[in-house]
């Protein structure tokens, strides 16, 4: 690494102190010894000379030398696969080798003790009051260092990354990390073995170059390069419009930074679709299940395809789908049953609103497929619309109407006045609620009559037959002309016809004999009273056009008068009157 290992030199100085305590004892008259030469063989030497010491390191090739002796203390070498130690008394010499073969003529100096190091081999050397000699085999005294190892990316975010590599063997003060943004240099230095860098842009591709710098900032190692895109930001603003039954519209807007295309997934009643490489800020999904929550999530990824930024995502229902067969049954004059068949796709449950002509609004929910509609105003037309909405509550399907009229009420005091042998009076009160017109009925005691219309609560019907019981009904209808109230009737027999050509015949003492012709028109019996000599009399119920008078008084004028009754004996004609003399 460019200088000794502190193992290294601890080492070689507690050699050196035991070498020349043992040269000191056993060869105290020695003067010259032959140098010793230490190599990266698995081999150990160790040669004690009284006066003169040579070191030669050579750590991958051969070495010849010639030595001059030097006066030094005892030097010590040291490797890794071989240790040799040589003690002199007086000289020593240092020579060392890396590469090549080399010849070197040296001179000798006084020196302290040297050692000697490397990856296989470490030489070290002192000389006379400098300090001490270091050489590797990677590294010499003008080389580089080496390059970084094992140079690695993580913690990789929108603005920053993490950079780590291995330890080196050397001694670095420091690294220099650079890289390159917008064709600026930017560079860091770090004097640990990591690095987080940070302020970058998301979305873009960096080259990150690590070296390892020596000898204040004189040598630099060549650099260990690496490239990562930062992550790309989220995107902005994700929203959803177009909501259909089976689709929707997405529109985003650009992640700050840089970005190569979107990713687009989404998932919803058990169903998973997805869309990669969307380059533009919108995509309309479609074949989407009504009614179903969605939850749609858009990612945007770099150009190498695999780093991704956070993904954005957004929840929402399609519509349901319209209902269908919308019937109204069971029309009353304040309530209607409604009927429908369920929509395709999925509902949580059904808004009902209904409206009436005067723009009043009611709702209700429901989660059946029917419902009993309550509290309606009689003869009112209403609006029926029915809803599907999604379990937010909130988004809703087309709605379906349907209008109806509720059935108008029955009228009210239905009275029957003026009677004559072919008219009557009809008049009445308003139902409860609304109503279009009347529709007035006779049947004339037959199962169907004729209809009049009115929009008045009275009617005079004429041209009616004398003597006939009528039955009169009046019903409400509605403005469609087809709902109708539940009639209101009341029967009257118009008045009957009077009598014709009443005659008196065989006329005695006390008899006479009464005949006339039926009324026009109808009639259950007749009725017949006669005065005379302050006596009134009567007979009724007589159905014959004829009747036999007896028990009266001779010679006593006598006015017969003859009525037509109709059969509920309250409808009577005018009396048809004739006065004759009973004979003497």
């Amino acid at each position: 690494m460019g200088c000794l290992s502190v193992k290294t030199l601890c080492k070689g100085i507690a050699i050196l102190f035991f070498v020349n305590f043992q040269g000191l004892n056993v060869q105290s008259n020695e003067t010259t010894a032959p140098p010793p030469f230490t190599s990266s063989s698995a081999t150990e030497s160790q040669t004690s000379a009284h006066s003169t010491l040579l070191v030669t390191t050579s750590s991958s090739s051969t070495q010849t030398s010639p030595q001059t002796p030097v006066t030094t203390p005892p030097a010590s070498t040291s490797s890794s696969a071989t240790e040799s130690q040589t003690a002199a008394h007086s000289t020593l010499l240092v020579t060392t080798n890396s590469s090549s073969t080399q010849t070197s003529p040296q001179t000798p100096v006084t020196t302290p003790p040297a050692s000697t190091s490397s990856s296989a081999t470490e030489s070290q050397t002192a000389a006379n009051s400098t300090p001490p000699a270091s050489t590797s085999s990677s590294t010499s005294a003008h080389s580089k260092p080496d390059v970084i190892r094992n140079l690695k990316v993580t913690n990789i975010t929108t603005s920053s990354v993490f950079l780590r590599w291995d330890e080196q063997t050397e001694n670095i003060p420091f690294f220099k990390i650079t890289w390159t943004v917008d064709d600026i240099n930017e560079n860091r230095t770090s004097s640990t073995f990591f690095c987080d860098i940070t302020g970058l842009t998301a979305g873009v591709n960096y080259t990150f170059c690590v070296t390892a710098v020596i000898k204040d900032n004189e040598r630099e190692s060549e650099p260990s390069c690496i490239s990562t895109y930062t992550e790309p930001d989220v995107i902005r603003n994700l929203t959803v419009t177009n909501i259909s039954t089976s689709s929707v519209f997405l529109t985003w807007q650009e992640p700050v930074g840089n970005r190569s295309f979107f990713k687009l997934n989404w998932a919803g009643d058990k169903t998973i679709g997805n869309a990669s490489e969307i380059t533009n800020t919108s995509y309309n999904i479609t074949d989407l299940i009504a009614g179903v929550n969605y939850t749609f999530c858009i990612t945007a990824v770099a150009a190498d395809n695999s780093t991704e930024g956070g993904a954005i995502c957004i929840s929402q229902y399609t519509k349901p789908d319209v209902i269908r067969n919308l019937t109204v049954s069971e029309v009353t004059t304040s309530s209607v049953f409604l009927t429908w068949d369920e929509p395709i796709g999925n509902r949580s449950f059904f808004k009902l609103q209904w409206t009436d002509v005067e723009t009043n609004r009611n709702y209700t929910t429901s989660s059946n497929t029917s419902h009993l509609i309550t509290d309606l105003i009689s003869g009112v037309k209403y609006t029926f619309c029915i809803t599907a909405v999604a379990a937010d509550n909130s988004t809703k399907g087309e709605t379906f109407c349907i209008s109806q009229y509720t059935k108008p009420d029955v009228i009210r005091n239905l009275t029957v006045s003026n009677v004559t042998t072919s008219s009557v009076l009809l008049t009445w009160q308003e139902p409860n609620g609304k109503r279009s017109f009347f529709k007035v009925k006779m049947n004339e005691d037959k199962p169907n009559g004729n209809a009049i219309e009115t929009t008045k609560p009275s009617h005079h019907i004429t041209n009616l037959t004398a003597g006939v019981n009528y039955t009169f009904c009046v019903t409400v209808v509605t403005a469609d002309n087809i709902k109708e109230s539940e009639p209101f009737c009341i029967s009257k027999y118009t008045v009957p016809n009077m009598i014709r050509n009443l005659t008196v015949t065989n006329i005695t003492t006390s008899s006479v004999i009464l005949t006339w012709q039926e009324p026009v028109g109808n009639r259950s019996f007749f009725k017949l009273l006669w005065t005379g000599d302050k006596t009134i009399e009567n007979a009724s119920e007589i159905t014959d056009t004829s009747h036999h008078i007896t028990n009266l008084t001779a010679g006593v004028n006598y006015t017969f008068c003859v009525t037509a009754v109709t059969a509920d004996n309250l409808g009577e004609s005018e009396p048809f009157c004739i006065s004759k003399y009973t004979g003497r």
